[in-house]
């Protein structure tokens, strides 16, 4: 079966190492370096909570690294 939107997020939330491969804190969904790589309006978008949309809003900022920048190019966990 596969996971949903929301498991992939809440997993990669709560994981110690961001999609990048950098460390991360806990409960964060990115690494300061990706973090700081996505406009403003994606980064406010992440303090959503699962009911509010997070799950979306984290799909989107990881297609906006792979695609717009270099930060998931190498050393991807995607």
């Amino acid at each position: 079966m596969a996971e949903s939107l929301v498991q992939i997020a809440v997993r990669a939330r709560d994981a110690e190492r961001c999609l990048c491969g950098a460390v991360k804190k806990s409960g964060r969904p990115f690494c300061v370096g990706c973090y700081v790589a996505l406009p403003q309006s994606m980064r406010k978008a992440l303090y959503k909570t699962i009911r509010q949309g997070f799950a979306t809003e984290y799909d989107a900022a990881k297609t906006f690294l792979q695609c717009e920048t270099d930060r998931l190019k190498q050393g991807s966990l995607l």
